[in-house]
């Protein structure tokens, strides 16, 4: 005769109710959206359109938290059009600046909406965008 060993696992008391109470909740709620925070998009020059965060432009590159792809960085030369809710500072090769949410404009243009103004500017002479809180703060790059 063969000995057959058993495992048994056990629990500690209320761990598997608590389990089942967080299974249940997640059930009931659902997944997230896939692009909870893709408030924003972008257009290639090939014509794609991707949606997500626009964190801001250095070096050449600009910054977008997607939710299904995570942190991109697209060559700002590829780029047709931006748009995003939130505000930025917008500066340009001869040093203008300019703030306000970035919209779409006509060809090769982005447009800078502030207040009822929408100012366009030429893609090619955009070298940086950058945030800007709530509060009005511009926080300084940590990048060199």
């Amino acid at each position: 005769m063969r000995a057959v060993l058993t495992t048994i696992t056990v629990f500690p008391p209320g761990t598997m109710r608590a389990a089942l109470v967080a299974l249940a909740w997640g059930l009931l709620l659902g997944p997230p959206p896939l692009h909870a925070d893709d408030t924003g998009s972008v257009r290639l020059t090939n014509g794609t359109e991707v949606l997500g965060e626009v964190k801001g432009l250095d070096f050449g590159k600009l910054e977008l938290s997607t939710g299904a792809m995570s942190t991109v960085y697209i060559k700002w030369d590829r780029v047709a059009a931006v748009r995003a809710p939130e505000r930025f500072e917008v500066e340009t090769a001869d040093g203008s600046r300019y703030y306000g949410q970035l919209q779409p404009a006509s060809a090769g243009k982005l447009g800078v909406l502030l207040a009822d103004r929408v100012d366009e500017l030429d893609l090619w002479s955009v070298v940086r965008i950058r945030p800007i809180s709530k509060s009005g703060f511009i926080p300084f790059s940590t990048r060199r």
